[in-house]
């Protein structure tokens, strides 16, 4: 399906060609087989590397079928991932559910401060151990989300590696003004990326190419020095494009 449908880049999908084609009813009756799946099983990179392709597998399928969501509508995008679901192994998983839950070791929803699993729900004991680096294989279904990539348990180090590396590089910055512009992501999760800025751009710095690594990081030590509000410079995010993103 993703062969098929994609665009060369991952950026962009074809909902209507999949709608309209037999890969898509068959993997329909293959997703309709997850209600037996076992993934208590599965060791740590296998099942987040599972959790991401279904993730990002759903959301296709949930488009397709609803149409997606339309952020112009109030409450339309949260609905969206909170009524997208599988049962897998006999329990259901809706979107949020698969990110928060299991993939941010059930953190706290940054919009609706819900945490998902109590302690005495089954699905509680799947939280993995959280890697910020999942923020960037996870696609939303809109033009601001990383492209899709498909992951396995053998190569999901690498393959989270070069995707948080190939979204990060996208950020700007500029010297001659002291901003630096990066992806609502980084302002929606800051906390999951570091307890300050500071830490988050340190973070950042690490998967940037050498050349964009050393200009953040003068950025970052000329606002550190004798303040740790780091206003030497300004962070800016962009505005994230909600828009579906349709091929």
């Amino acid at each position: 399906m993703y062969g098929n449908f994609l665009s060369t880049d991952g950026k962009a999908v074809d909902y209507e060609g999949i709608k309209l084609s037999p890969i898509f009813r068959d993997y329909v009756d293959l997703a309709s087989h997850l209600i037996t799946a076992d993934i208590t099983t599965l060791t740590a990179d296998e099942l987040k590397s599972f959790v991401i392709n279904i993730y990002n597998a759903l959301v296709v399928h949930g488009t397709v079928v609803l149409g997606g969501f339309d952020a112009s509508v109030a409450g339309s995008i949260g609905k969206f991932f909170t009524s997208c679901s599988y049962v897998i192994g006999g329990l259901r998983y809706s979107l949020d559910e698969l990110e928060h839950g299991i993939l941010r070791n059930n953190a706290i929803h940054p919009s609706s401060g819900l945490r998902y699993f109590s302690d005495s729900d089954p699905r509680r004991s799947l939280a993995l151990p959280l890697d910020p680096r999942i923020h960037f294989a996870l696609v939303c279904g809109a033009k601001s989300c990383p492209p899709i990539r498909v992951f396995s348990a053998s190569n999901i180090d690498e393959g989270l590696n070069a995707a948080t590396k190939s979204f990060l590089n996208d950020i700007s910055i500029h010297e001659s003004t002291n901003v630096i512009t990066m992806s609502k992501i980084l302002f929606w999760y800051s906390k999951d990326f570091g307890e300050t800025d500071e830490a988050k751009l340190k973070w950042v710095s690490s998967y940037l190419v050498e050349e964009g690594r050393g200009r953040l990081l003068a950025l970052l030590s000329k606002g550190a020095r004798g303040d740790t509000n780091l206003d030497g410079y300004t962070l800016e995010y962009s505005e994230y494009n909600w828009s579906v993103n349709s091929k």
